[in-house]
């Protein structure tokens, strides 16, 4: 049994039954880890968050309740869209990035905002595949060591966590490895964009 507020909440954010878990009685790893294996994303009866006591949270232990934005972010886990590779030999770094939305409008609107400060971005290799936003930031986690460092020539925090010191090769293996094969489209020679894997001093 879920408590009215938690109930008139899930109404109202429309979140599918098929997504929640009923963590009753169960320890936050017990909870995390079932979810995975059930491929859930929100928990309810869970220990009351102290802001609000509210007892819904994401898999990672958010309170939906209080951030709401935990909501979009869990569901796009969930999303298909393009994983794909961009590179810019002025700039000498790649960009590893997903989006649900048409992949010329997104290089596009990486050359009109000047991403890293500037404007030659080219797709070097796309993926459409389910649960995008997942595989995206499974492939920075590797990528890790080559991640520019902070925000660079007017490129926004979000942005610069997608900019990589890599060779176009170092991340279509990474990518690879991520992805399976029917996912994998091959768009242009890329091999001007094979710079020096360069791991950034911590």
């Amino acid at each position: 049994m879920r408590d009215k507020v938690t109930d008139s909440f899930i109404k109202e954010h429309k979140i599918d039954e098929k997504l929640l878990f009923n963590a009753n009685g169960l320890t936050v790893g017990k909870v995390k880890d079932q979810m995975k294996l059930e491929k859930k994303l929100f928990a309810f009866n869970t220990t009351p968050c102290k802001k609000g006591g509210h007892k819904l949270r994401d898999r990672y232990n958010h309170c939906i309740m209080c951030n709401t934005a935990y909501i979009t972010f869990s569901k796009r886990t969930l999303e298909k869209g393009f994983i794909y590779i961009a590179g810019s030999l002025k700039l000498k770094m790649i960009k590893v990035g997903m989006t649900t939305e048409d992949l010329s409008v997104r290089l596009s609107k990486l050359n009109s905002r000047k991403v890293g400060g500037v404007n030659d971005w080219c797709l070097l290799q796309s993926y459409y595949v389910e649960k995008a936003n997942r595989i995206e930031l499974d492939i920075h986690k590797v990528l890790e060591k080559y991640q520019l460092s902070g925000s660079k020539n007017g490129t926004d925090d979000t942005e610069s966590k997608e900019l990589f010191c890599c060779s176009y090769l170092t991340a279509k293996k990474v990518a690879d490895e991520k992805i399976n094969e029917e996912g994998k489209s091959h768009i242009i020679d890329k091999s001007a964009y094979n710079f020096k894997n360069l791991a950034r001093k911590l």
